[in-house]
């Protein structure tokens, strides 16, 4: 057997066992314990005017296995940015999001242009992991940035967040995940498409965290 198979053997059975931990070990829900609903937590961010929300039918949240999530629209000057966090309080419940290669392509869309950035977060010990692509359909085109989360890590790709969930989990600091999604639309009036979602990010991640870390109410 070759070291890369080796290898790719090796993080399977560590992904399924971390899985099969997290299933066994997961603590009563803590939906109770939020302060605040996710769309109240990051209704102020700081930069950017907040549009009207786009709420999910009942039939979505079930289907995603919903505990909580914010699909909202800001804008700043000529940009508009929507965003989407689907959020997760169980480590079960880890890697339902569907991931945008996935689903993309099945509603019609034409991907290209993919890539990978880091973000890193000013006054915080903490940076952004992210994928990035184009996707097109028919005259519309958009600019997605996205990355999955667990706890307080923010990965590429599912295979890392599930990594970063089982060492939150077996560090004691939670099993809480989200899939965050942020889109522009690409046009030749909005040439800062992809910067203004970095500026974005930066500006929520705070924001973000401190939702995820919140103290449980008294």
């Amino acid at each position: 057997m070759g070291s890369s198979r080796k290898i790719t053997l090796f993080i399977t059975i560590f992904l399924c066992l971390g899985t099969a931990f997290l299933v066994q070990s997961r603590p009563k829900s803590r939906s109770a314990l939020k302060a605040a609903p996710l769309m109240e937590a990051l209704s102020d961010i700081p930069g950017w005017e907040r549009l009207s929300p786009v709420p999910l039918d009942t039939e979505i949240v079930e289907a995603l296995a919903l505990d909580d999530y914010i699909y909202q629209q800001y804008r700043q000057k000529n940009e508009i940015i929507t965003l989407y966090i689907g959020y997760y309080l169980e480590g079960a419940s880890i890697g339902a999001a569907h991931d945008p290669l996935v689903c993309f392509p099945g509603q019609g869309w034409v991907i290209s242009n993919r890539q990978r950035g880091s973000l890193q977060i000013k006054d915080l010990d903490a940076h952004i992991a992210y994928s990035a692509m184009t996707v097109r359909r028919g005259e519309e085109e958009q600019r997605l940035i996205y990355w999955f989360q667990a706890m307080d890590t923010a990965s590429a790709d599912t295979i890392r967040q599930k990594i970063a969930a089982l060492f939150a989990r077996l560090r004691g600091k939670g099993e809480e995940s989200a899939f965050v999604r942020l889109s522009c639309i690409s046009s030749k009036e909005s040439n800062g498409c992809e910067q203004a979602m970095i500026n974005f990010s930066t500006s929520m991640y705070p924001r973000f965290l401190h939702y995820v870390f919140n103290s449980p109410q008294p």
